[in-house]
């Protein structure tokens, strides 16, 4: 500062070096202590005592010292906190992405169970996402042979199917299930744990098989005619993902409903059928991603993340696992990590959040924040950066009247209307100029 060379070392400093002085073998940068750098990650840990967020610590510092980039490594320091990562909220969810239409009907099936019922039974529902055409099968256990023992007459029927889609329970991933899908020649397929919107189809349907249940308990009647009845209205009903009746689609016909109607043909089905559904989905697509707040997951293979605790002990219990996992692989929105131990878990990327590094990254640069800190604070006259901050101050202000003052264009003084006296005062003599005693 006093010799005006200004080395590659402090060469960051160079913008502001008309606003630095020297008070006391202090340097400062107005009323801020300039903090050396073998000193800054220690008072960025002082800063985050109590674990405020970004904000809070800012203003904490902003207000006692300053360096070039504090806010930028402000930022990251808070950020790569690992106590705040574990217990902070989680990833938002990525885009809904729109699952691709079978070829043909019957050809995937998602099933789901539902239940237990008061009456200790349980529903087996299986959905065609082609037609949506939707069969319930009513279980007293719901174990692996008791889901068999209604496949197997159900595919004798309709069909065998090329592949079936669950969830992770261990009446669908068991050996037994993966046994008699190989009998079959079905792909068995499972959806991503704790995460039900994989199959939203067919939770979207037991919500209205829930409904139906209900009234029947409200009004005391037989749920079981109840249920048929409502599944054989959904049949014959038109689909608004797909224009048609599930009926009409899987078997080629309408069925025969209590209201009359006139016989109509179901050419070009196909065609109509993948355009209404191409739609449908794309406007679920744009509500969901609109409601959720969703955003685009920038996780790769490799990178370190903290496994959402989707079993918490308690109330006090951190929103993440402390011990960091690594993606092993992502396929849209699934994700497979491993544990430190070896353990492997499928994930949704928003049960994931990526872990920071506590490195602070020199190659960001900050421009606008280097901004603002330059607008924040005005340069020192030449003649007050050796005196003390109260003295600088006063001065400040006084010169800053004084440029107010000679700066000030003229103003211009506005004629007075004439005031007249009311008449009622005429034989008054008043003389307001005078001061009366």
């Amino acid at each position: 500062m006093n010799t005006g060379r200004w080395s590659d070392t402090v060469r960051k400093f160079t913008p502001f070096k008309d606003e630095l002085y020297c008070c006391q073998g202090v340097i400062l940068r107005g009323e801020r202590l300039i903090v050396p750098s073998n000193h800054q990650k220690r008072v960025l840990r002082l800063a985050h005592i109590g674990h405020p967020g970004i904000e809070r610590s800012k203003q904490r510092l902003r207000s006692k010292v300053w360096w070039p980039s504090m806010d930028r490594d402000v930022d990251k320091a808070v950020r790569s906190c690992l106590d705040c990562q574990i217990v902070g909220k989680a990833s938002p969810p990525e885009p809904m992405a729109i699952r691709e239409l079978p070829q043909k009907p019957w050809d995937v099936l998602h099933l789901d169970m539902l239940g237990p019922l008061p009456s200790g039974e349980s529903l087996l529902v299986i959905i065609d996402p082609y037609s949506r055409y939707r069969v319930i099968e009513i279980l007293r256990q719901t174990i692996t042979l008791d889901i068999i023992a209604r496949l197997r007459p159900l595919f004798m029927k309709l069909g065998i199917p090329n592949m079936m889609i669950t969830d992770n329970a261990r009446n669908f991933s068991s050996k037994e299930m993966e046994e008699f899908c190989g009998e079959f020649g079905v792909t068995l397929g499972h959806t991503t744990p704790y995460w039900p919107q994989a199959n939203g189809e067919i939770k979207r349907q037991n919500r209205s098989i829930l409904k139906v249940l209900r009234i029947a308990e409200l009004n005391g009647s037989d749920w079981k005619k109840d249920l048929d009845e409502y599944n054989y209205v959904y049949a014959l009903t038109r689909h608004p993902g797909t224009g048609f009746s599930p009926a009409e689609i899987l078997f080629g016909r309408k069925f025969r409903d209590w209201i009359p109607q006139f016989a109509q043909s179901n050419q070009g089905l196909d065609s109509e059928l993948r355009d209404n559904d191409k739609i449908y989905k794309f406007n679920s697509k744009v509500h969901y991603d609109a409601a959720k707040g969703t955003k685009e997951s920038h996780l790769s293979i490799g990178d370190k993340v903290l496994m959402k605790n989707l079993k918490p002990a308690n109330k006090l219990a951190a929103a993440f696992h402390s011990e960091p996992a690594r993606v092993l692989q992502k396929k849209g929105n699934s994700v497979l990590v491993e544990t430190p131990t070896g353990q492997r878990y499928q994930r949704n990327s928003s049960h994931l959040k990526k872990l920071q590094s506590p490195e602070c990254d020199e190659t960001i640069q900050d421009e606008e924040e280097e901004d603002e800190e330059t607008l924040e604070w005005s340069t020192p006259l030449a003649q007050d950066r050796e005196t003390p901050a109260s003295q600088t101050r006063v001065q400040r202000a006084e010169d800053a009247d004084k440029l107010t003052t000679e700066t000030k264009e003229p103003t211009t003084v506005k004629t007075r209307r004439q005031v007249k006296k009311p008449l009622r005062f005429e034989d008054y003599v008043f003389n307001v100029n005078q001061d009366t005693e």
